[in-house]
């Protein structure tokens, strides 16, 4: 890249930090094993079926019941866009077939999970969806679900799962090593990002400014709405496939006497008619308080990952005696 074009940079509408890729999991089984756990299903490598390179993994689940492979866990943080991705094929004894993000605290315990329906296919296919890791997250893994119909054994043909964030891909092996080349020449880790900007080379690199999350649909939900004492208002967002993120916008306007303040709660569904939980969407952190003071207005900015096609957003008042005023706007991120 010229260093007239690096001058400009600052003029990019997006942090550059937001161009750059880490593949924290690079599975093709080129090696000839696979450090995929199993549960209800047998798993082999193979040669006969490949999407790319020698090997693949096919995976073998009884006619009637379900099983799964699932990836080991990689480090997050919260709100860190991830895209995962894998390539698939499959027999004609498929019943259904699932990629399954798992999102866990550090401790090891589930936070939430994100579903998405695969549509079988007899030749390769690849598929991907881009998340954003939600809140108190610090590992995720891939886990590929598969439900054999009742009068055959289900086969899945498994290549290339990837976990990366977008932009210029740097590998990242299980320790945490980065392992980069910039046009054929090794570069020895600690690399510098300025080193690889200079060496950049816009026919040769996947860096695309057009891929780079974008904000859209700006709604005002609620105009001085007045939500009275302990009860709630619902603004129902539906249709989110092909979105990654809610942002909630909420001002509130406490009276001189109220003791609490305002909650604001999500609540998650497959269908739009079946959501979470209350005390489930709670115990997964599913919320953000506004800061109180009585008399005064309070306004915060609320990021929610979208797992689901449907999110119902809860505005509560969480004083007992008092009212509070709000506005809310929404906005979507792709």
């Amino acid at each position: 890249m010229p260093q007239a074009e690096l001058a400009n940079l600052s003029n990019i509408d997006i942090p550059l930090s937001s161009l750059m890729n880490v593949r924290v999991y690079e599975q093709s089984f080129e090696d000839g094993t696979s450090d995929l756990t199993t549960n209800n299903c047998t798993q082999e490598i193979e040669t006969t079926e490949v999407f790319a390179g020698v090997y693949s993994l096919k995976v073998t689940v009884l006619a009637g019941q379900t099983g799964y492979v699932e990836t080991p866990t990689r480090d997050i943080s919260p709100y860190q866009l991830v895209r995962f991705s894998f390539a698939h094929k499959e027999n004609e004894y498929i019943d259904a077939l699932k990629l399954i993000v798992i999102w866990r605290r550090l401790a090891g315990t589930e936070i939430s999970r994100y579903e998405l329906s695969i549509t079988p296919s007899t030749e390769w296919k690849v598929d991907d969806i881009t998340l954003i890791a939600p809140k108190n997250s610090a590992t995720m893994a891939i886990r590929i679900e598969i439900t054999a119909k009742t009068d055959g054994d289900a086969v899945v043909y498994i290549d290339d799962i990837f976990m990366e964030r977008i932009g210029i891909t740097l590998r990242q092996d299980a320790k945490g090593n980065v392992m980069v080349s910039v046009q054929d020449v090794a570069v020895t880790v600690p690399v510098r990002i300025e080193d690889i900007l200079k060496a950049y080379d816009t026919t040769r690199d996947e860096l695309k400014i057009n891929t780079s999350p974008k904000r859209e649909g700006l709604i005002q939900e609620l105009s001085a709405y007045t939500i009275s004492a302990n009860n709630k208002v619902e603004i129902e967002k539906t249709n989110l496939n092909g979105f990654s993120a809610i942002i909630i916008i909420v001002k509130a306007t406490y009276n001189t006497n109220a003791t609490q303040g305002v909650r604001v709660r999500w609540l998650y569904s497959p269908d739009g008619t079946n959501y979470d939980t209350i005390e489930d969407a709670e115990d997964a952190m599913q919320y953000e308080d506004l800061t109180f003071e009585a008399g005064k207005t309070r306004q915060k900015t609320i990021l929610i990952p979208i797992f689901a096609p449907h999110v119902k957003i809860q505005i509560i008042n969480k004083d007992t005696g008092y009212e509070v005023i709000v506005d809310v706007w929404s906005l979507l991120l792709r």
